[in-house]
């Protein structure tokens, strides 16, 4: 199953804009984990391609379920959550 959304902040309400961009900040997403390039125990696992953009930089990441970090789950939860409800944008 491919869940996929584009979510914009500034078309969201500003409480609702202000809690993602602090789950952004929480999750460090300057130092992603570990990706899921070269690891064949990842064909099993839910994978997630994040594309975070802030100040004018895009940030990629990609990574497989049991490399998801604790700073990163309750962004993934929120984006996940989000992107069933149609998303933003």
């Amino acid at each position: 199953m491919r869940l996929c959304s584009d979510i914009d902040t500034a078309s969201m309400p500003a409480v609702e804009a202000r809690h993602l961009e602090d789950l952004v900040r929480s999750a460090d997403v300057r130092q992603p984990p570990p990706g899921i390039e070269g690891n064949t125990l990842s064909r099993d696992h839910f994978q997630y391609e994040l594309h975070v953009e802030a100040e004018g930089k895009e940030q990629v990441i990609r990574i497989a379920e049991p490399n998801v970090s604790e700073g990163l789950k309750p962004l993934i939860k929120e984006l996940v959550k989000l992107a069933k409800k149609g998303g933003r944008s």
